[in-house]
């Protein structure tokens, strides 16, 4: 596999993908407003933590075990029997306490949620297998799919009258699809499982079922409990910002995914001085867009998130700044964690996981009933940095790791002398509209790129990874 042809497609799918996805959230916000949006990030968020229930790591485990050479047929055989049981047990817990999840939720979900934790699991199956097989490019395509038939068939419930349940019934309609055209592109060999092989997935998943789920289980547990505490309209207006600040680790989120199975593949070498120089090659490309994400939201993060959804959306304008600080920290986490994972060492990012997770659900319960969603987003910027900081002093004992000192300063130049030319260059005021926003945005990327391709080692890896789109 072309580790950076793989990344870049990627990348190109998941911009795609998010430029969908962002269009169908800025619809069906004007359509169903910030409660109705506030019922579906609810029902996603159920969907998520009875999905990470119902894996336990065997997505994780069946991508490492295939990548580095066990057999697949059998490995897979023996996922889905345990992911067959996993899921019976799950549906009927949700079954027993129908009225309790449809109370909370403020809207009759329960049958459909079981419908979407079904189908959310094979279709991260698929996509496991299709990363195991080096086939990591593929799976872009199926990003953009989910997407298209979830805005599509969501806007046709919704003119149909359906509400925000049609945009959870879109939903599964995109899993759906992405499992249908994912089954084409697999070898769909299945063999009996063995007891041997379970034993085999359950020793890796068993740490990788934390640490894999543990940046978006920190969302999880803040939708989760804001429940209880705010508004189904705040809710949304949170998620909002959690989705627009996610944008920002399209290049990280690429090159990660696609580092996994590459990297497992050296687990039984002596690669130390191959991860040093991964990890000090990757480094600056994936904070290169999460460093002026931040200044830039300290000037229009308000406007973005007024003009991409409502005015009832501005109120989380601060919350759209802290995450956007989390995401560079977070860039670098995917990075981390991923290699250790490769390494075959899933213990690792696992304690991590495991004390920041704690320290999440302690902050939210501490800060939300003060704080309302800033609370929610400190206690999950908070965690994620503590998490970050625990695999880079393991990082740093292990490998030679130089950390890019200039490279990263020079971005925080170019962001800071972007940020000096907005503030003087537009009537920061004036901004509302959509293209408003979106015109500023574009000056100060162009702003950006213009004085961080000016250092030469910058200039270099950009035109590397630009030609690599090219040849892909």
């Amino acid at each position: 596999m072309n580790l950076t042809n793989a990344s870049a497609k990627l990348f190109l799918s998941s911009i795609l993908a998010t430029f969908v996805s962002t269009l169908g959230i800025i619809y069906f916000s004007k359509r169903i407003g910030a409660a109705g949006l506030g019922l579906y990030f609810i029902y996603v968020t159920l969907v998520s933590l009875s999905y990470f229930i119902s894996d336990l790591g065997i997505n994780k485990s069946v991508e490492k075990r295939i990548s580095q050479g066990e057999p697949r047929a059998e490995t897979i055989g023996s996922a889905v029997l345990i992911k067959g049981l996993l899921l019976l047990c799950s549906s009927i817990g949700l079954f027993l306490i129908d009225d309790h999840v449809n109370s909370y939720a403020g809207g009759p979900i329960t049958r459909l949620l079981i419908l979407g934790i079904i189908v959310q699991q094979f279709d991260s199956l698929i996509q496991s297998i299709l990363r195991s097989d080096h086939r990591v490019g593929e799976t872009a395509d199926l990003q953009v799919i989910r997407q298209l038939v979830w805005i599509t068939v969501g806007v046709l419930l919704i003119a149909d009258g359906w509400g925000a349940l049609g945009v959870i019934v879109a939903s599964l309609c995109g899993n759906l699809a992405a499992i249908a055209i994912g089954l084409l592109k697999l070898d769909r060999s299945i063999a009996f499982p063995s007891l041997a092989q379970i034993r085999s997935l359950f020793s890796f998943s068993k740490y990788a079922f934390i640490s894999q789920t543990s940046g978006k289980l920190y969302n999880w547990i803040d939708i989760f409990i804001l429940g209880f505490f705010v508004s189904n309209a705040l809710i949304g207006a949170y998620e909002g910002a959690w989705q627009i600040s996610g944008i920002a680790l399209l290049i990280s989120r690429s090159i990660s995914t696609a580092l996994f199975p590459e990297v497992s593949s050296w687990s039984s070498e002596e690669s130390a001085k191959r991860i040093a120089n991964l990890l000090s090659r990757y480094i600056t490309p994936v904070v290169f867009l999460t460093i002026p994400a931040v200044f830039g939201s300290f000037l229009l993060g308000e406007a973005l998130l007024v003009a991409v959804y409502t005015p009832e959306f501005g109120v989380a304008a601060f919350v759209l700044i802290i995450f956007m600080v989390e995401k560079v920290i977070h860039s670098v986490h995917l990075l981390f964690g991923q290699i250790i994972q490769g390494m075959n060492r899933p213990e690792v990012t696992a304690k991590a996981s495991v004390i920041s997770i704690i320290i999440n659900i302690l902050g939210n319960i501490l800060l939300i009933p003060a704080y309302g969603i800033e609370g929610a987003a400190i206690a999950t910027s908070a965690s994620h940095i503590i998490n970050t900081t625990l695999l880079y002093l393991y990082v740093k004992k292990v490998w030679a790791v130089k950390i890019p000192v200039k490279e990263i300063v020079w971005c925080i130049v170019a962001s800071v002398l972007m940020s000096i030319s907005i503030y003087i260059g537009l009537d920061l005021n004036s901004i509302r509209s959509m293209p408003e926003v979106f015109v500023a945005i574009a000056f100060g990327a162009i702003v950006y790129l213009v004085i961080s391709l000016g250092y030469r080692p910058l200039r270099r890896q950009a035109f590397d990874t630009l030609t690599s789109f090219v040849s892909t």
